[in-house]
């Protein structure tokens, strides 16, 4: 990044000690070596730059840790200033001096190896709010900050043997550490590391925040390692020949037989996915707790061929909308998720669908409850939509037929937004609309010009859910008709039973709250976490209200937060010590903790007080699976 000292200049408790992790010009090299002060961009704003001092330290033994590699992503770069990535490192004592940084909105996050930065926690910079991945923070022109600190936790590791029935190493399994997350506001097991056994069998997954893990032989690198027909007779161990098969028959790219292979049919052994020690799901896994910098070892697996089953069936809906000339008819992938996992996560099983006849057959598929998903990409090179459906299928002790899936494709829906009397339409254009989509989570948000008008692609597999974000100061979404249906107030719709324009009204007589998190001793609760849920968020599935009108924020330094353009109705407050936005959203995971939130009833233009004590971080930590 040329002239990256105009924007970022770094000293350290020896001048030479930090290292900039981005190309320096020389003559700012040289001048580095000299004194403390560089100049550019940076050093002629003088005061209006912002200075940052701190160490980074070994959260377990507190010592400091150098070469952590900080990184400052602007957010809302401003004019004459270079959108990028503004990177350092830490001193080998792990201190730092950061000067002359642009004020504005930064993402902030850091890596040291050996060390997890999903669990690094920042203390002493007033403006940071957690995310996933790092903080957020707002930098004010002429700052001076000392005495932040970077905790860095020692990572854990995970390492053991992936044998078979015999005893011997098996190469080449990949092997994942999953946690459960929050994806799109739904609870789910996410990858946190891999690994691939090598030829001894061994293992090793790295890297890994403490924390609690479920262990598991992925089934993706497990498939075709067997095949031993169980129909017409084969006996265990013995194979048969199958005959050719055309490119996507039934089974299609899923390991047809063919002249030279050994075949599967419908019924067949096969090594299944397998969770530590020897379970089918994490429900029935022994889960692994990981301490700072801990190497747990033995965690090992022995895999067995299973009897294994498969789910075939048409696929119908693809020739829907016609090709362009010249264009080729999108490939129809089919997968099986776990119904407790529904939309998110690797497949139990994959096939593609022949596109001559829409036939599709799943195999190697242990008995259980599946979300079965039909889904393409944009025929437009991604550009566009994509077209997707889904069926619920029950897989006992035997394979399964005649599965019928319809998919459609999405839809560009034209909108307006609609505004109350007497406000202005140019506050408008920083409006975003961000569809939430669970079978085919693909981010596509859609944007209104300074006019309130827009076009929104949506699937038509799923009911129509949405994310409202930058609206104009004061307002609330009131109402969001699509064909004339309230989606806010009317039972759940999917577009392929709705069609027509979509209207989003805004209305300016929303509620107010203000108030402050204070600890069981009084003192101010800093950096709380606030929530406000509409009562319908705890009813029977969820409400397009109960998403559009929940909010959350963080307390401040004296705990004190605010809510404003609260649309009026009945509403539950929480607090949470140290809690991500996410799980304070989840019904499932509020109902831990009783009847400890406050009732709130606004009604329009109401302005309200509140004072609240936030639930402790160390029992929310157990019910998101990060402690015993």
């Amino acid at each position: 990044m040329p002239n990256s000292l105009d924007f970022l200049r770094v000293a350290a408790a020896t001048l030479l000690g930090a290292v900039l992790a981005v190309p320096i010009p020389a003559s700012a090299a040289a001048q580095a070596r000299s004194s403390p002060s560089v100049s550019g961009a940076a050093a002629s704003n003088g005061a209006q730059g912002v200075t940052l001092s701190g160490r980074a330290i070994n959260a377990q033994t507190g010592e400091g840790v150098g070469k952590v590699e900080l990184r400052f992503f602007s957010r809302n770069p401003g004019r004459g200033q270079t959108p990028g990535v503004l990177t350092a490192r830490t001193a080998s004592d792990g201190t730092f001096l950061l000067e002359g940084l642009p004020a504005g909105d930064y993402m902030i996050t850091v890596s040291r190896q050996s060390f997890s930065a999903s669990s690094a926690e920042l203390r002493g910079l007033a403006s940071a709010r957690s995310q996933i991945n790092g903080w957020t923070a707002s930098l004010r022109a002429g700052q001076v900050i000392g005495g932040i600190e970077i905790r860095m936790q020692p990572a854990a590791v995970v390492t053991g043997h992936v044998l078979d029935q015999d005893g011997d190493p098996m190469a080449g399994v990949a092997m994942e550490a999953e946690q459960y997350r929050y994806v799109q506001g739904v609870k789910t097991l996410a990858a946190s590391g891999r690994a691939i056994s090598d030829d001894r069998g061994i293992y090793r997954i790295y890297g890994l925040a403490p924390g609690r893990y479920f262990v598991k032989a992925m089934g993706n690198s497990l498939r075709g390692r067997i095949g031993v027909a169980i129909r017409g007779g084969a006996a265990p161990g013995f194979g048969r020949f199958g005959p050719p098969q055309g490119p996507g028959g039934r089974g299609g790219g899923n390991g047809d037989a063919g002249p030279g292979r050994f075949g599967q049919s419908e019924e067949s052994l096969a090594y299944l996915e397998t969770y530590y020690p020897n379970a089918r799901s994490a429900a029935e896994a022994v889960p692994l707790q990981l301490t700072p910098g801990a190497e747990m070892s033995g965690i090992d697996f022995t895999l067995a061929p299973s009897q294994a089953y498969s789910i075939s069936g048409i696929v119908s809906g693809m020739d829907e909308t016609p090709v362009p000339e010249g264009a080729q008819r999108p490939v129809i992938f089919v997968g099986a998720r776990p119904a407790s996992q529904p939309g998110f996560g690797d497949a139990a099983g994959l096939a593609q669908v022949n596109p001559g006849t829409g036939a599709f057959t799943i195999r190697n598929l242990a008995p259980g409850n599946y979300q079965v998903v039909a889904r393409s990409n944009s025929r437009r090179g991604g550009a566009g939509g994509s077209s997707v459906g889904s069926a619920q299928v029950t897989l006992g002790n035997a394979s399964i037929e005649g599965v019928h899936i319809q998919v459609y494709e999405d839809v560009a829906v034209p909108g307006k937004v609609t505004l109350p009397t007497g406000y202005s339409s140019t506050s408008l254009a920083r409006m975003s609309i961000t569809p939430i989509r669970r079978l085919n989570p693909v981010r596509s948000a859609a944007r209104s010009d300074a006019n309130g008008a827009f076009t929104i692609t949506l699937s038509r597999a799923e009911e129509p859910r949405f994310v409202f974000s930058n609206l104009p100061d004061g307002l609330y979404v009131k109402r969001v008709l699509l064909g004339g249906i309230d989606l806010m107030a009317s039972a759940s719709h999917t577009l392929s039973s709705v069609s027509g324009s979509m209207t989003v009204e805004l209305a300016a007589d929303g509620a107010s709250l203000k108030g402050v998190a204070k600890d069981s001793r009084g003192n101010p609760a800093a950096n709380t976490r606030i929530t406000l849920l509409p009562a319908s968020s705890f009813g029977a599935g969820e409400s397009l209200a109960g998403i559009v009108w929940r909010n959350s924020t963080t307390a401040q330094e004296d705990g004190s937060f605010e809510f404003a353009a609260i649309a009026p109705g009945r509403y539950r407050l929480y607090a949470f010590e140290n809690l991500d936005a996410d799980p304070s959203f989840d019904p499932d995971f509020l109902s831990n903790f009783g009847q400890r939130w406050k009732e709130m009833e606004f009604s329009a233009k109401q302005s309200a007080t509140v004072e609240i004590i936030p639930i402790p971080a160390s029992e929310t930590a157990m019910y998101l699976g990060e402690s015993e």
